[in-house]
């Protein structure tokens, strides 16, 4: 009764592979040649998303400020604002008293173009 089974089985397993078979050869014979992204209206397609590209990576599409000051904030030990500095580029701190609470504070925490500094007693 097995063997009954089996002869059946192969059969239709030999069946299926055949008409795969002739069926990825025919779609590979009907896409030989042109296909269809060489189509006018895939050459306009083409044009019109490189159009696109050029406009998103436009110097002017990123408009914004590169050199944005680094902003230096110096909190006492009650958390109250001391001193806020901002220094653009290789600006450095020039007033004397400002530069000794500077020395003078411990590192919090520094977030975007922000530093959070804290007095230490």
């Amino acid at each position: 009764m097995g063997k009954d089974f089996k002869k059946p089985r192969k059969v239709s397993a030999i069946v299926a592979c055949a008409l795969a078979l002739i069926v990825t050869f025919t779609a590979g014979l009907n896409s030989y040649g042109e296909t269809e992204m060489d189509s006018p209206l895939a050459v306009e397609f083409d044009a019109a998303v490189a159009r696109a590209y050029t406009d998103v990576v436009k110097e002017e599409a990123f408009d914004f400020e590169l050199d944005q000051p680094q902003v230096i904030k110096i909190y006492n030990a009650q958390d109250e604002l001391v001193k806020m500095i901002s220094l653009r580029g290789n600006e450095t701190i020039e007033d004397e008293q400002t530069q000794m609470l500077y020395n003078r504070a411990k590192f919090l925490t520094s977030y975007e173009n922000t530093s959070i500094y804290r007095l230490l007693n």
